[in-house]
């Protein structure tokens, strides 16, 4: 019998690489965003954190996700009955600035967050809500890719306020795995 043992612990014939199995997690990025909080007024689309990038490859398999905490509160002024906030994952071929509203690149996945409430209500409501923005895809290209979160609220006198201090921390993290 020849060949060598690869890192996965089965014999793989080819002297001088590794084989690995379908499925394999091949690299793997953690950040948390820790710059402050930040707080997004109306309906204007805006990022919420400086670019993450990862570095990937064509064919594999990545997996990206944003987690954090986040208040939805009512500015006051008038009343809302539309407590929510749209979160936009949007991917770049290169570093945005947290804060912009001009947003380029391409937005992948969103999810809504917040409630419609019976009764309208006016300031002092508010929300606390813990998120997580994941999105799964397979490379197309071989580049490096920035993701940012953002965000857009459905009334013009919601404010969302992202936490980025203390235990609600935005966390970025991303996988990569064998197709």
């Amino acid at each position: 019998m020849s060949g060598i043992i690869d890192t996965v612990g089965s014999k793989s014939g080819i002297v001088g690489s590794d084989v690995y199995p379908t499925g394999h997690v091949t690299n793997v990025w953690n950040t948390l965003d820790t710059a402050g909080n930040v707080s997004v007024y109306g309906t204007t689309g805006t990022l919420v954190n400086g670019s993450s990038s990862i570095d990937q490859i064509s064919g594999r398999k990545y997996m990206v996700s944003f987690t954090g905490g986040l208040n939805i509160h009512n500015q006051g002024g008038t009343s809302t009955s539309d407590y929510g906030a749209r979160l936009w994952l949007y991917k770049h071929t290169s570093a945005q600035s947290s804060l912009t509203t001009s947003i380029s690149g391409e937005y992948v996945y969103y999810v809504t967050y917040g409630q419609a409430l019976k009764i309208a209500t006016d300031s002092g409501s508010f929300l606390f809500l813990p998120y997580l923005m994941r999105f799964t895809f397979t490379a197309g290209t071989t580049d490096e890719i920035f993701w940012n979160l953002a965000c857009t609220n459905n009334e013009a006198t919601i404010r969302t306020t992202f936490y980025r201090t203390g235990y609600w921390k935005l966390q970025f993290f991303a996988m990569e795995w064998m197709p």
